[in-house]
């Protein structure tokens, strides 16, 4: 299911900044794969959607959700949204 979380009101008329964010919480080479289908799967829904402009792909792997200490990306598009380089985050 794709978690859509706008940052910034839409005024409907330009196009949005959106970035998606994935993660996978353990290091095995079987997550792996799902870490890379969800990359594909985000960047190409957010490319198809012609409202959208691509601000980004941010991903951590093998890092625990319950804390951001250590997920470099996470941090990474927080400061660019707090910036406001992004206006819509997608997972």
């Amino acid at each position: 299911m794709l978690n859509v979380k706008s940052l910034h009101p839409y005024d409907g008329i330009n196009k949005l900044n959106v970035c998606a964010y994935a993660r996978i919480s353990r290091d095995k080479e079987e997550l792996e794969t799902s870490l890379n289908e969800q990359i594909d799967f985000y960047t190409t829904t957010i490319l198809s959607v012609h409202k959208w402009n691509f601000a980004g792909m941010y991903a951590d792997d093998g890092i625990s959700g319950s804390s951001i200490k250590g997920r470099v990306q996470f941090q990474t598009m927080i400061e660019k949204a707090r910036a406001g380089e992004i206006d819509i985050e997608v997972r």
